[in-house]
């Protein structure tokens, strides 16, 4: 008999394509000019209020619900909370950290630091995984489809000299060749922003499963 337990790749599919949609409206709100608040041309997005960066929230909470509806839950829910609850807040902490540290460094440190930040934000998703390997490859999945559109945008930017976030770079590093600077935004979307949507997912999926009951 079919397995009629509800899938988990059609919805990170549909937010995948959501995703898309959004990047291409902050792409081109940018291109043309509009309000800041919404479309910030600063490095690192200035905290524009259209953006990507808040849906691993909405979307976690989806997957979680999702799985749990379809008898995938954590056994153990406190212990995945517990993992998830400390992966996402050393990446938190660090994150804030070392920016902070950033501000004070000389340019050529700031370059030699970057490689750091990925490498310990890729380690901390492995607690993720601990916690929940559904949920983790659910929002390693959906990271890269959410991810490869900003990446086609950043080299867009680079090398057409567009005026907008996806080509700018932490001010305090040094000067940058086109090729580098493409480099450098492409690591930091793979080793920082793929692993914070499977912390930042992760979470919210272990909530969007604890407030759901399973079907019978």
């Amino acid at each position: 008999m079919a397995d009629k337990r509800p899938s988990i790749l059609v919805p990170v599919l549909i937010a995948g394509a959501l995703t898309l949609a959004v990047t291409g409206v902050r792409l081109y709100g940018e291109r043309q000019g509009w309000d800041p608040r919404y479309f910030s041309k600063d490095a690192g997005g200035g905290m524009a209020l259209v953006g990507i960066a808040w849906l691993p929230v909405v979307f976690g909470l989806w997957f979680g619900r999702r799985l749990a509806r379809a008898g995938r839950a954590p056994q153990a829910m406190g212990r995945a909370f517990l993992l998830q609850i400390l992966a996402l807040g050393a990446f938190v902490g660090g994150m804030g950290w070392l920016m902070g540290r950033m501000e004070t460094m000389e340019p050529e440190a700031v370059r030699e630091v970057g490689p750091y930040i990925g490498y310990t934000a890729m380690g901390l998703t492995l607690l993720a995984l601990m916690a929940w390997p559904s949920a983790f490859v659910a929002n390693l999945f959906y990271g890269v489809l959410a991810r490869t559109p900003v990446i086609a945008a950043q080299y867009l930017s680079i090398h057409y000299a567009w005026d907008t976030h996806y080509s700018k770079v932490h001010p305090k590093l040094p000067p940058m060749t086109p090729d580098e600077k493409a480099y450098g935004l492409l690591m930091a979307q793979l080793t920082v922003w793929i692993p914070f949507t499977i912390l930042v997912g992760g979470l919210f999926a272990l909530i969007g499963a604890k407030l759901t009951r399973k079907k019978g």
